[in-house]
């Protein structure tokens, strides 16, 4: 049975007194968003009884927080999160951490039911750490790849890229390059391109350029006027040429 101390807002929820063997503890602090780790020393001891800006804080010896952690290769995995800060509270942790402030127990499952869910949430604080982030995934080299593709896009508006296309360019297959360029830019090839081609055809559109509808279409990689028109107004909810009305062309400003 490992030794834990549990606080909440409003106070202490389980309090197993440490003594100078326990350390070092590691320590969990929660608040609405974030939660921060860090590792305790003896004379840290007074510190944690006065922790109460935290929805929740969490302590217990670093040695039963390997037990709890212990991986495929039987090694302990908490290196990965000590020391860090701004780990996000996902909505699973959030629910855990309701479960143990609303404890429904006050006999003797009281104390398995919150190293139950103590457990529990450091599983999940554990699986947000090491979860890799859009950025952190790729390679450099994969990465200056989305760049390249991006910029590609960006300079070749009347070209129609395929995937595979793209993707060869890239030196990829198309998944990887499709889960990485959306990863890095917050967008899907198809999204991105759109987006762009609808911001020019908007700038030809305006005041001081008023381009043709036929060269906004050739421009733009589209095979006929109407096709181009169709998006532009599945885009913006209005057609072309109600946008180069002066009501339109407010409207298009505000988009």
């Amino acid at each position: 049975m490992f030794k834990i101390k549990v606080r909440g807002y409003s106070g202490e929820l389980m309090n197993n007194e440490f003594i100078d063997e326990d350390y070092p503890l590691i320590q969990l602090q929660f608040t609405a968003r974030l939660v921060n780790v860090k590792v305790l020393k003896p004379e840290a001891n007074n510190s944690i009884n006065k922790e109460n800006r935290n929805l929740l804080s969490v302590s217990l010896p670093i040695t039963a927080f390997s037990l709890i952690t212990l991986g495929e290769s039987n090694q302990p995995a908490h290196p990965s999160i000590v020391g860090k800060t701004g780990i996000q509270v996902s909505p699973s942790m959030r629910h855990v951490i309701s479960e143990i402030i609303e404890c429904p127990f006050n006999d003797g499952l009281r104390m398995p039911y919150l190293r139950a869910k103590v457990s529990e949430l450091l599983i999940l604080v554990l699986s947000a750490s090491t979860e890799k982030t859009g950025d952190e995934r790729w390679t450099a080299a994969e990465k200056d790849a989305f760049y390249k593709i991006r910029e590609l896009i960006s300079l070749n508006l009347s070209q129609n890229y395929s995937i595979e296309v793209l993707a060869e360019i890239a030196g990829m297959n198309r998944t990887k390059l499709q889960s990485g360029f959306k990863a890095l830019f917050g967008n899907t090839i198809y999204g991105y391109t759109l987006a762009l081609k609808m911001a020019e055809a908007r700038r030809l559109l305006s005041k001081s350029e008023r381009s043709s509808l036929k060269e906004i279409t050739s421009l733009l990689g589209y095979s006929h006027t109407s096709h181009f028109s169709t998006a532009f107004k599945k885009h913006f909810s209005f057609s072309p040429s109600f946008f180069r009305s002066g009501k339109g062309e407010e409207l298009g400003q505000e988009s």
